[in-house]
């Protein structure tokens, strides 16, 4: 007869506190993931957004009309991409020491002392040569603002029209030394900002010049408490960018407002959405700009405010709805109207980026060159 011995089963005893806390990583897992907590769920790029472009990363390009235009140093040729990669057209015998200035349809080739225009389709405009080499320069459509290589010290702003003719002269008077300059409005004003050292503490003054065709000073503004270095233009505003305030004013010079931004510096503007949008980068403590961003400020007409990003960014740019942080492997896609944001990963690792006109960016990875749409 067979005996059978029955033991009494071991119980395992769980801990209600180790249950609630297997349950809350589950929770906070999820909550990543969806994005709660990481500022957006993480989300991909498809294969249509992202376009490697026929081009290395050492050589020279810019932005054009919805793609690139580049020098192919290997084969000394002047390139333009479409958006989907494409020559569009193409010129023989350029050089390395070309430099490309794009404006909305037009592009500026400068090499010395040359200036060669050329249309958004490749035609040659016109082709000017100066006295001295071209050390600076602003394109626009209808205007076009050279700054020669200065001569006895004193720098002259040269100003031409859609055609090459000049239409006048902006000299430095004594004891100013201009600083910056450029083209707004419908493509026919320019702005300059010159800096006045003859008395003992310096001062600094914003002016605009209109040709239509002949000069007309439109605007002008001193600020002795501060150095002025870049204008931002909306609707009905000049915003000019200070070392400690960005003043609102209007477009005959007068000041409406007076924002705070001491410690930030302006890295990028534009229009998005209905406003007029600037991101500010906090300075290290001697007052320097990093290359690497992690606390902003972000301006608009209506609103402030400010952002920390979770990781460092290489550069931010303002698209049409949304601005946009990139790090070296996430894209930020952030709200303008609470900053709240979209993680994306980037298709390949950047290395460096550079913005574009609307949603489109350049991604640099390696030796190669990326077109990369932005969501919206």
């Amino acid at each position: 007869m067979r005996t059978v011995v029955r033991r009494p089963r071991k119980r395992i005893h769980v801990s209600p506190l180790a249950v609630f806390a297997a349950l809350v990583a589950v929770v906070l897992l999820i909550l990543y993931v969806t994005g709660v907590f990481s500022g957006g769920a993480l989300r991909r790029f498809s294969k249509k957004d992202v376009l490697l472009l026929p081009m290395k990363s050492t050589d020279i390009f810019v932005p054009f009309q919805e793609g690139v235009v580049y020098v192919d140093t290997a084969n000394s040729e002047l390139l333009a991409l479409a958006a989907d990669g494409k020559i569009r057209w193409g010129f023989k015998n350029a050089t390395e020491d070309m430099t490309l200035h794009a404006a909305e349809n037009r592009l500026g080739v400068v090499v010395s002392k040359k200036l060669q225009m050329l249309s958004a389709e490749g035609t040659l405009l016109y082709s000017k040569t100066f006295e001295r080499p071209i050390d600076q320069i602003a394109v626009s459509d209808n205007l076009t603002v050279l700054a020669l290589r200065p001569l006895e010290d004193v720098h002259t702003l040269t100003v031409l029209d859609s055609t090459g003719e000049i239409l006048g002269t902006l000299a430095e008077t004594t004891g100013q030394t201009i600083l910056n300059f450029g083209i707004f409005g419908d493509a026919s004003s320019v702005w300059v900002i010159s800096a006045d050292t003859s008395s003992t503490s310096p001062s600094y003054r914003f002016s605009t010049y209109k040709y239509d065709p002949k000069k007309s000073i439109t605007a002008g503004f001193e600020d002795k408490d501060q150095m002025l270095y870049a204008p931002v233009f909306s609707k009905n505003y000049i915003y000019l960018c200070g070392t400690s305030d960005i003043l609102e004013a209007d477009y005959e010079g007068k000041v409406q407002n007076r924002r705070p931004v001491n410690g930030y510096q302006l890295i990028a503007s534009g229009e998005s959405g209905s406003e007029t949008s600037m991101v500010l980068q906090k300075l290290e403590q001697d007052g320097t700009l990093s290359a690497q961003i992690k606390e902003i400020m972000v301006l608009s007409e209506k609103k402030d405010g400010s952002l920390v990003l979770p990781e460092s960014a290489l550069s931010v740019q303002v698209g049409t709805k949304y601005l946009y942080a990139f790090s070296n492997y996430n894209l930020y896609q952030i709200k303008q109207k609470d900053l709240s944001y979209h993680i994306y990963t980037l298709p390949v690792k950047a290395d460096s980026i550079i913005s574009c006109e609307g949603n489109e960016a350049l991604v640099v990875s390696g030796e190669k060159v990326y077109l990369l749409q932005l969501p919206d």
